[in-house]
């Protein structure tokens, strides 16, 4: 070494080698080595935040935020830092400080297309559609061949309907990055939609090629293949989307509605379940919680009363509603809970003691039902399923009512 060369800091050399470690995905020994800076001076900026970044990369959110929050108290004027604390605060649901992290690092830098494209995808969860937009056009401004985010604009113009713009939105994320797995299968998702399935089953097989283990890819092609009829190879895509996340709750639910569209019942019912986990079947607002058991089955019901309660629409409310009958056979007095829209139709059900307007059992019970689970509790099969004839009844009042408006029925309306 010269003599005249500045001595090296070591913490500086240390810094180095952990990034190296960091950058290599070698994340137990980058953390080490952070750590080891941090008890020497815990107000080591670079530290703090190559650590903050790495505990999020691991999910270690909690932590990550703390670290992430005390380098932004040492120095408060670094973008990549409030937009990095910005992605853990969305992951904790946090999402009003999430935006306002994002915030302070585009008044920071205001050409920072990452974090631009961060603001855009979480003011998209939000369902604030047309401000998104503005800021994916912003990220892709500050970097003209953003793969990303022509993809995840392509993801909101599709849901606002501008099909043609989304379509050459992706078409721009799969030419700036032809390994963008993740574009060729939103395209496919778009093409779904535009009824050409044959050229969204090639783009979901693009993805999966370019990335095997992606789950949502084998779940969008078993959705093609069910919308073309080919049941067993879209029970093949379900399984091997299980294959690499066994507990992936739309998964499991596309699989059971393969299974039950074959009329394989006994093994459709229990992966119905699922429902309650995906993400998009079951709304958070209809989400029910009970001090009552949940029966499915399994205990009997001589002498017991059972809520049975609506959880989808007004047509699986009607459809199933007709289970109520095998229920009160079972020697339980029979609560139903219905929409609004059903109460009258629904009073003279046969099997049902009382109806009530959804959420307003007044009636002590001990088990408790929803309509669509009953099927399984009630081991249906292809044989098995109720067939009661006219099951509903509409009162006198109601039919002179129509008739009067309609005239009378003389065939089928």
């Amino acid at each position: 070494m010269n003599s005249k060369d500045p001595p090296i800091d070591p913490t500086e050399l240390s810094l180095k080698q952990g990034f190296d470690f960091h950058n290599s995905g070698l994340f137990d020994q980058a953390r080490k080595i952070y750590e080891s800076i941090l008890r020497v001076d815990p107000n080591q900026f670079d530290a703090l935040q190559l650590l903050g970044n790495l505990e999020y990369q691991t999910k270690n959110h909690q932590k990550a935020l703390k670290l992430l929050t005390d380098a932004i108290h040492i120095d408060s004027s670094v973008a990549a830092v409030h937009n990095n604390r910005g992605n853990v605060l969305k992951e904790l649901n946090f999402l009003e400080e999430a935006l306002l992290s994002y915030e302070t690092a585009i008044k920071l830098k205001s050409d920072y297309p990452q974090a631009h494209l961060n603001y855009a995808n979480l003011l998209k969860e939000i369902d604030l559609k047309e401000e998104a937009l503005v800021y994916y056009n912003k990220a892709i401004s500050f970097k003209n061949n953003y793969s990303e985010a022509y993809s995840n604009r392509g993801v909101l113009l599709a849901e606002l309907n501008q099909f043609s713009e989304a379509k050459e939105s992706y078409n721009c994320a799969i030419e700036y990055n032809t390994n963008n797995a993740e574009a060729y299968s939103n395209r496919g998702n778009l093409l779904i939609k535009l009824n050409q399935l044959e050229e969204a089953l090639r783009d979901y097989a693009q993805a999966i090629q370019i990335n095997p283990l992606y789950v949502e890819a084998y779940i969008n092609q078993g959705l093609a293949y069910q919308s073309l009829n080919y049941l067993d190879k879209a029970l093949l895509s379900f399984e091997k989307a299980l294959a690499i996340d066994p507990n992936h709750a739309d998964a499991h639910l596309n699989r059971a509605l393969a299974l039950l569209s074959l009329g394989n019942f006994k093994d459709g019912l229990p992966e119905y379940e699922w429902r309650w986990k995906s993400k998009g079947l079951i709304k958070k607002e209809k989400e029910r919680i009970f001090n009552q058991p949940l029966w499915l089955g399994g205990e009997n019901l001589v002498n017991k009363t059972i809520l049975l309660w609506s959880e989808q629409g007004l047509g699986d409310c009607i459809q199933f509603s007709r289970y109520a009958t095998l229920v009160k056979k079972q020697g339980a007095k029979v609560l139903l809970e219905v929409p609004k829209q059903l109460l009258t139709i629904m009073q003279k059900l046969e099997g049902v003691d009382f109806v009530f307007e959804l959420g307003e059992v007044s009636q002590d019970f001990d088990f408790q039902c929803p309509l669509m689970s009953l099927p399984l509790a009630l081991k249906t099969d292809l044989r098995s399923i109720p067939h009661l004839g006219r099951y509903l009844k509409s009162s006198v009042q109601k039919t002179e009512q129509w008739k009067q408006r309609i005239g009378d029925k003389n065939k089928p309306r």
